[in-house]
Formats: C-alpha cells, sequence, structure tokens
C-alpha cells in the first residue's frame, strides 16, 4: 500500500471569523465526496488549516504527533484495521492528516478533529480550511473523482 509522509510545510492560519459567541471546543469532520466513480480508498491526506485562536493539544515528546482523541477516525474509515496519523504545527496553524485502511474504505466522512479555541475566539464562515488533498486506490495509484469538505460544530 502506498503510504506517504506527511511533512511539515507552510501554511496561513487565517484570522478567527466574525461574529457568534465564543466556545470554547470546534469539533471538524473531513469527508471525501465522489464526483464520479472511484475506487476503494486506501490512503488519504489532507492538511487541515486552523485560524487564529485554535489549536490542538500534542504529545510531549515534541514530536508534534497530536494527542490522544484529538484526531479520531470517523465515519467510512472508522474500523480497527485504520491508522489515522496527525502532526500539527503551531507555527503554520496546520493539521497535517494521513488515514490508512488495509482493505480501502468509500468516500464519505473519514476524520474527526477535536480542537481548542482560545479565550474570546470569534467564530464565523473563515477558517478550518482544508488543502493539499490527495487520495490513493489499494494498489497506491491516485484516486480522482473525490473532492474533500468539512463541517465545524461549536461546543
Amino acid at each position: 500500500m502506498h503510504l506517504m509522509l506527511l511533512l511539515l510545510a507552510g501554511c496561513g492560519g487565517g484570522g478567527g471569523g466574525e461574529g457568534g459567541s465564543a466556545p470554547g471546543k470546534a469539533v471538524v469532520k473531513i469527508s471525501a465526496v465522489a464526483t464520479g466513480a472511484v475506487p476503494a480508498i486506501g490512503d488519504i491526506t489532507v492538511t487541515l488549516n486552523l485560524p487564529q485562536g485554535a489549536s490542538v493539544q500534542v504529545k510531549p515528546d515534541g514530536s508534534g504527533e497530536t494527542a490522544d482523541g484529538v484526531v479520531v477516525k470517523s465515519g467510512a474509515a472508522d474500523a480497527a484495521n485504520t491508522v489515522a496519523v496527525a502532526r500539527y504545527s503551531a507555527v503554520s496553524g496546520c493539521i497535517y492528516l494521513q488515514i490508512v485502511k488495509s482493505d480501502g474504505f468509500a468516500p464519505g466522512e473519514f476524520v474527526t478533529v477535536n480542537c481548542d479555541l482560545a479565550p474570546g475566539f470569534s467564530q464565523g464562515a473563515g477558517g478550518f480550511g482544508v488543502a493539499d488533498f490527495s487520495a490513493f486506490d489499494l494498489a497506491g495509484n491516485a484516486v480522482s473523482n473525490l473532492e474533500v469538505t468539512r463541517s465545524v460544530a461549536w461546543k
């Protein structure tokens, strides 16, 4: 199976958005949406850009790997034979995510990210952007006919 390495590269954090009250947490669900026929997805990577004032907890070992419970495989990828790898860069405000499932999964929701929000965070339409999306089938071939979407719930 094709396994891509996650690289820490620069990306923008952006502003916190407009209006709304200040929530304490944001739950971001990321999905792959098919725009045509697609094979089973074996490996998918995406970068989640966090807005200013949003962050995630990391393990104390200095690796940048997110703490347990921050990035959770979900939806179509939620199975025992799925591995989720996530690294966070506070400098760039990005989480680099990779989901690998040995027997593949269908398009749909594949990961949930639990973010902490600083006091005074202002929710709005801007922020929590997705970028650098790629997907591969079980043979390591690039999968086309996919788009990535995200939804955000405030807590």
